[in-house]
């Protein structure tokens, strides 16, 4: 099964199998059209040829790294958006370091059932986790990362 997401009448953005449309976005209306997304603004540092692409978030000033194709990577420090999936979100207590893990604090703890939303703050970063926990609370200190996969331009 193929789906499409068009733009007005005879204009289609993006086609592909609906798994690919929903993790892998080309343009930020598809994303939106398809689900909730933590849109960021960022500018890409890395160079053409590299496997790995940096980019440093405009809010915030975070370096994030994921994996890049050089077709689709925009031009070298002109501004981007990067697309993390709620759900692709991960959020931890400890503070632990690392690749793609930034300090954060939770702005804001929605209980919706079965999937709670946790609305962060990672230095000026506004971002969104979708978890099944309710653990977190308001105001306290995490660290939040994402899968490398799930971030596109």
């Amino acid at each position: 099964m193929r789906s499409h997401r068009g733009n007005g009448p005879g204009q289609i953005l993006q086609s592909g199998a609906p798994r690919e449309l929903y993790e892998q976005p080309v343009r930020v209306s598809v994303a939106r059209f398809l689900g909730r997304n933590n849109l960021i603004h960022a500018m890409r540092l890395s160079a053409i040829k590299a496997e790995t692409g940096e980019f440093k978030t405009l809010e915030g000033g975070h370096l994030i790294r994921l994996p890049v194709q050089p077709a689709e990577l925009p031009p070298l420090n002109q501004p981007c958006t990067l697309a993390i999936r709620p759900e692709h979100v991960v959020i931890t207590m400890d503070g632990a370091g690392g690749e793609n893990v930034l300090p954060a604090i939770v702005r804001e703890n929605q209980f919706a059932g079965a999937t709670t939303t946790i609305k962060l703050d990672a230095s000026g970063l506004a971002l969104e986790a979708l978890v099944l926990s309710t653990e977190f609370s308001k105001g306290d200190s995490c660290s939040l990362s994402y899968r490398r996969t799930a971030s596109r331009c």
